[in-house]
């Protein structure tokens, strides 16, 4: 799910700025790939839609540490998720608590399991694909990278989190690089497809849109030739 899932919010913001300074209209109802009638190198990259490989028997995307290490930030997550909640307005507090209060959906830490990949595009400046495989043991390895046309420039990620759920809410949290809680409202979930939708602070209920991602490994695009990476 993102950033990493949790890069998405970064991504979110970067796209906000971008589209700031470009003028442009962001779409806020939902994600749509990106095409145009028109491809060029620059831009045939961000209009890919990423394809399923055959399914793997082992983890593809193993988680790299330790079990000590999980225990930790799994203690950390736990202890930030009544404050993470607490910081929403109440509209959109509201939706998080009928999400934690709902039944989960039949199966859903186990359909949850496995490799997951997705992208968004807001507009045709910007870009994101994700690639990630949560775990067993509450870890969670989650790669992907942004793309931002406009300017040319590109950053990938590769993070390791913990995660947990709550009725019908995901909580991750980044290990070794702590930073705030994210959540994701579960919309629906099966064999092959999920939808949810990322809970951003700050932004209003009605923005959050729902992302839907496919199970399956796949191979994320490369950025083109000559693009930037954006400094870290």
């Amino acid at each position: 799910m993102p950033k990493t899932l949790s890069q998405r919010c970064v991504f979110l913001g970067l796209c906000v700025s971008l589209v700031a300074m470009a003028g442009c209209s962001k779409n806020a109802t939902s994600p749509t790939n990106v095409s145009s009638t028109q491809s060029s190198p620059e831009t045939s990259v961000a209009a890919q839609t990423l394809e399923p490989e055959a399914a793997p028997v082992a983890p593809v995307l193993p988680s790299r540490i330790s079990a000590d290490e999980a225990k930790k930030a799994m203690a950390e997550l736990e202890s930030k998720i009544n404050e993470a909640i607490a910081e929403f307005e109440p509209a959109e507090k509201a939706a998080i608590e009928l999400a934690l209060n709902a039944a989960p959906i039949s199966n859903q830490s186990e359909l949850l399991l496995g490799p997951w990949y997705g992208n968004l595009s807001t507009d045709p400046a910007s870009s994101s694909y994700w690639y990630y495989e949560r775990h067993d043991d509450g870890t969670l390895r989650s790669t992907g990278m942004n793309l931002e046309t406009e300017f040319k420039q590109f950053d990938r990620f590769d993070d390791d989190l913990v995660w947990t759920t709550r009725g019908r809410v995901i909580f991750e949290y980044k290990v070794n690089e702590p930073e705030e809680v994210h959540l994701f409202l579960i919309q629906s979930i099966d064999e092959q497809t999920f939808r949810y939708k990322m809970a951003i602070e700050g932004i209003p209920l009605a923005e959050w849109t729902i992302d839907t991602d496919t199970r399956g490994t796949t191979k994320l695009p490369d950025p083109p030739e000559g693009w930037e990476e954006m400094e870290q």
